[in-house]
Formats: C-alpha cells, structure tokens, sequence
C-alpha cells in the first residue's frame, strides 16, 4: 500500500473532523475521543494499522445514539469500521504467537516502523501489513535521553508508512 493512500485516508478523517467541528457538531479536544470499533476489536486510531482498501465500511454515531448501543464509553459518540471479509485483524498476542516471540521477550518495548507504541494493549494490525517481527536494538530514539545501544525491543515492520 503506498505512502499516499495512507495520507490520503488520515486527511479524510481530519477534514471530516475539521468539518463537523465548524459546524458546532464535534469537539477537538483530543481528550474527548469518540469509541473506535473496528470489527469486534476496540481500539484507537493511532495504533490502527489497516490498509483504506480493506475497509467495507465506516459508521458515524453520536450523541444518544452512539450511547444507546456502547454505553458511556460512547459518550463523544462512535466509529464503527467493517473490514471486508479477507481481512485479518491481529492484536498484539497473535503478532508474539504468529511470529513465535518468546515468552521472555514479550515484556520488551514494542516499536512500530520505528516508532514507539505507548499502549500496546490497544495495537490492532491488519496481517496482510505486516512485512516482518523481530528481536533487535536498533531502533530511532524520539528522545536522545532514552538511548540504550544495548536495550533489546520488538520492532514490527508493516507495509504502511503509518507511525504508531
């Protein structure tokens, strides 16, 4: 999947947001994130990994709506995202079994295309991304005070150009 396409779908949910928001209809703070399902997985966008052609479809719920069916984790409404039916979503155990992390080594820092992923336990990646997993202490420092040559983390490497 190319570079652009992946701009391309991030733009789309920046203008919808930017438009809803001058409308009065969406608020930007970012503290007031809307509940984000993608199939039966609960995520948040920034550790999503899926390819735009994947998606079937996306819904749009908010106010009492979104509430009726999630609950108070709705409260800033909803996004509901189908993927089509050869898609296969894998969250962060399946990555460790698929590619046979040890167990040892499933406490190391996880890092995605060279970027740090914070909250592993929300990381949802479509398989068909993903190019490789493994074991290694090369990795970009965001922070110069955080380097440790020696510090062992995971590294997933996915088709996409998305930072996580």
């Amino acid at each position: 999947m190319s570079f652009l396409k992946i701009v391309m779908f991030n733009v789309f949910f920046f203008w919808l947001a930017l438009y809803a928001s001058s409308q009065g209809r969406l608020s930007m703070d970012t503290s007031k994130k809307p509940y984000l399902l993608v199939d039966t997985f609960v995520t948040d966008l920034n550790y999503l990994v899926l390819s735009p052609e994947k998606i079937e479809s996306v819904s749009v719920l908010k106010d009492s709506s979104a509430i009726a069916l999630y609950g108070d984790k709705a409260l800033h409404g909803a996004i509901i995202i189908k993927t089509k039916s050869n898609t296969k979503l894998l969250q962060v155990a399946e990555i460790f079994d698929k590619y046979k992390i040890a167990e040892g080594d499933r406490q190391l820092r996880i890092y995605i295309n060279n970027t740090p992923v914070s909250h592993p336990e929300r990381l949802l990646v479509d398989a068909g991304e993903i190019m490789g997993v493994e074991i290694t202490t090369d990795k970009f420092w965001v922070n110069p005070e955080d380097a440790n040559s020696s510090e062992k983390v995971i590294h997933i490497k996915t088709n996409s150009k998305t930072n996580k």
